[in-house]
Parts: C-alpha cells; structure tokens; sequence
C-alpha cells in the first residue's frame, strides 16, 4: 500500500430497538440480535435528522473480527445512559471487550452491559442521577432534563479519554497521551 492511501472501511450500522440489537443490511431484512459484543474504540455524538426533525444520537464505534461497527443510540435516551454509565465504571475500559445485550421489561428497553464478560454496574447509584425538572417556558411546563445529560456527556467525555489512554509497558500504568505545544503553531500552543 503506498503511503497516505487508504480503502473505506465499511461500518456495519446498529440499533437498539424493542430490546434487541438490530441490524439492516443494504437491501433485506432488519435483522434482530439478543446482544453485540465488540472492542470499544470511540463514542462520538453526532447530528442527524429524522423524517425532517433534528435528532442528536451517541454513536458508539466497536470492532470485533476486523469489521467495524457503530451502534447508534439517541443521546438523551434512557438507553445511551444506562450504556454510558456502565462504560465509566471500568477505568481500564481500553482494548476490553464490551457486550451490550439488550431486554424488555414491560414496554421499555433496558441494557446490561459486561466488559470482559463481568457485569459493568453504574458508576454512580441511581439516587445521584439528575433528576427532571420542570421548567416553564411562556405558558407551557416542560421537562428540562439539561442536568442528567451534562452529567452523561462528561462521562462520555471520561471514557473517550480513558480510550486514548497509554499503557507503560514497565509498570503497566495508565496515562494521557501528551500533546507537544512545541509541535503546534504559536496560537494554538
């Protein structure tokens, strides 16, 4: 391969609907799956729209066998919090395998998430989450859930960086990658 080239890598795209992970191929079936299992590479949150409406979703990109993946989840959902959540409690989260099986109870999705094939609990109870509040705006009342997801994002923001993390090979501690302000043009540095 010559230098700088590169081929697309084709992502494999994924939701999470009524308790199954699912899957669309170019042309067939939604196909539905109890559970995906992948090595944890990024979560990104990214902008859509859907059906003329804007929509925000957490993409989280996984690998497993060589093939990429991105499960797309909506950002404030109670799905992308619970996966979230689950992610930040393990510190050493990078080159781990992670397994997101969803379920049903009642008519809501729920998720249990396993890193290495143990159970990832939440990094805070349950009482420590945000609640939502009302808030009024003109004549309406509207929830304002702007707390719990600032809180999500930061550890969004957590895990990310937990997966750009270096491993000492002497003492196999972890730290951030560094960035040389020497390397950086003056304004930036």
């Amino acid at each position: 391969m010559l230098p700088g080239l590169s081929n697309n890598e084709r992502k494999f795209f994924l939701g999470i609907s009524n308790g199954k992970i699912t899957y669309k191929p170019v042309s067939g079936e939604t196909e539905y799956y109890d559970s995906f299992e992948g090595v944890l590479k990024n979560i990104i949150k990214r902008e859509s729209s859907i059906n003329g409406k804007p929509a925000i979703f957490y993409d989280f990109i996984m690998e497993n066998s060589g093939h990429v993946y991105n499960l797309s989840v909506p950002f404030s959902s109670g799905t992308a919090r619970n996966i979230v959540l689950s992610l930040a409690s393990v510190e050493d989260i990078k080159g781990k395998f992670v397994k997101i099986s969803p379920w049903l109870k009642g008519e809501y999705t729920n998720i249990s998430v396993y890193i290495n094939g143990d159970r990832a609990n939440w990094v805070v109870p349950k009482e420590q989450i945000p609640p939502i509040k009302k808030v009024v705006i003109g004549t309406k009342e509207i929830d304002d859930d702007s707390d719990r997801i600032a809180m999500v994002e930061s550890y969004v923001t957590l895990i990310n960086q937990r997966l750009q993390r270096i491993s000492d090979e002497e003492t196999g501690e972890f730290h951030d990658p560094e960035v040389v302000s020497d390397d950086l043009p003056e304004s930036l540095g």
